[in-house]
């Protein structure tokens, strides 16, 4: 099917590149350089590489490259009013720390998504490279699950360095690997292999979540799930084998929950109910209640970059109401946490930047829905939960600080432009036909073309 996809678009580079950020995923919460503030992925050290090679091919290629004109003015607006902050942070050391890493997040996103071309080949392979990948921490985790003497709940790794953080950050992790998985199942675009792999991915992945005790994420995880099964039932017209495979899920999940002892899987559905009736008494309505409250006295500039553990100590709620924590204060959501720090203006352009994948994505409904092309839809399925996981996802802490969301981000931009790319020529290809060809006949060149 993907022959005739050259990857006239796609040089070596920017394929290896795409193929080694995956690839690094399950180091990630266990390999990192650096100190302080400044913790370094191996995925970053990949980037940086590839920008010195890039950027001097970029130079003598004599072709103008098109621009993403909007999403990159959007980034760069982002980064330059980040950077702004510092004349009005009281605290300028942290807020200069934070601007570095935010800048080089940004820089990564824009060189990306205009300047590395991935043909629909090499996405292809990508997608079902993803959920994999993720799988491997997956396992890593069950592991320090099930030898560990009574764990509080499911993380990636109890004795290892950890990059991420807490079980949010695990989770959300874990739910950038779910929509593929889930694709993999429903479409069939890899084949049986990939299928069941998608099946066995899907039902670790989404127990993990459970075993997790991260409420958020786990209402995130049923939300995209729901939504995904929909969108394949309308986009294949209802056919019966999406029925049955939301079936096969069902009793995978069965049979894989009957493997947990039952002590155990007793003991976290306590724990869930003792965490859903404590919501109220949570610390982070304490912490999403002053960030609200710097937001109202700085709407605009917000107090600056970073600074909202030092500020936090200064509004009602935090002299009055803070609990003593291991942590510094932070806002266990994204868009809090900028509006507090950036203000009013950098809230309304994150959520942009944040919805442009998604819209993105859903332009493209009517002509998958057109193609009925297994491929098209697999793809379209992974990249909206995708898009639904970075947009719900970072509601539950402060993903959007992390270095793994930009690198998540910047996978889905270039597999809905590749997508989208591949329906032009597609719809290019079936209009240089049609006048010189029955319907027969077109149907069959553009099968051969696909």
């Amino acid at each position: 099917m993907l022959d005739t996809f050259r990857e006239h678009d796609s040089s070596k580079l920017d394929r290896y590149l795409v193929f080694g950020l995956i690839l690094t995923i399950p180091s990630i919460p266990f390999v990192r350089f650096g100190a302080g503030d400044f913790q370094i992925p191996l995925a970053f050290l990949i980037i940086g590489v590839y920008a010195c090679l890039k950027l001097p091919v970029l130079i003598r290629d004599s072709k103008p490259v098109p621009m993403r004109v909007s999403i990159t003015a959007m980034l760069a607006i982002y980064a330059a009013w980040s950077a702004a902050s510092l004349l009005w942070a009281t605290t300028t050391d942290l807020a200069a720390s934070r601007l570095f890493i935010r800048i080089c997040q940004i820089f990564f996103c824009i060189l990306v998504i205009n300047f590395c071309a991935v043909g629909l080949a090499s996405v292809h392979r990508m997608s079902w490279l993803l959920p994999l990948a993720v799988l491997v921490v997956v396992l890593v985790g069950y592991f320090g699950y099930f030898t560990s003497t009574n764990p509080p709940h499911y993380q990636f790794s109890y004795e290892f360095p950890r990059f991420l953080g807490d079980r949010n950050s695990d989770t959300f992790m874990i739910l950038t690997g779910l929509p593929f998985a889930l694709a993999m199942l429903l479409t069939g675009a890899h084949g049986r292999l990939g299928s069941f792999l998608g099946l066995v991915a899907f039902v670790l992945m989404a127990l993990a979540i459970f075993l997790s005790l991260s409420r958020a994420n786990l209402l995130v995880m049923i939300l995209v799930v729901s939504i995904l099964v929909i969108a394949d039932f309308v986009l294949r017209r209802g056919r019966l084998r999406s029925i049955m495979l939301v079936a096969a899920l069902c009793v995978g999940l069965v049979v894989v929950v009957s493997l947990v002892p039952s002590d155990r899987f007793v003991q976290t559905i306590t724990q869930h109910e003792k965490r859903f009736e404590e919501l109220e008494d949570d610390t982070r309505w304490g912490l999403s209640v002053a960030a609200l409250e710097l937001a109202a006295e700085h709407p605009l500039t917000g107090v600056g970059l970073n600074n909202y553990p030092p500020e936090f100590h200064t509004t009602n709620t935090g002299r009055f109401w803070y609990r003593a924590e291991r942590h510094k204060p932070v806002p266990h959501n994204s868009f809090l946490s900028i509006w507090a720090e950036l203000g009013t203006p950098a809230l309304a352009l994150f959520t942009m930047i944040l919805l442009w994948p998604l819209a993105s994505v859903l332009r493209l409904a009517p002509r998958i829905m057109r193609s009925q092309d297994l491929l098209f839809i697999h793809l379209f399925l992974g990249s909206l939960g995708l898009s639904l996981v970075l947009i719900q996802g970072i509601m539950a802490y402060n993903f959007a600080d992390i270095f793994y969301f930009w690198l998540v981000y910047a996978v889905n931009a270039l597999i809905i432009v590749a997508l989208d790319r591949a329906l032009r020529h597609s719809s290019e290809r079936s209009l240089a036909v049609r006048p010189f060809a029955k319907r027969g006949m077109l149907f069959g060149a553009r099968q051969e073309y696909l």
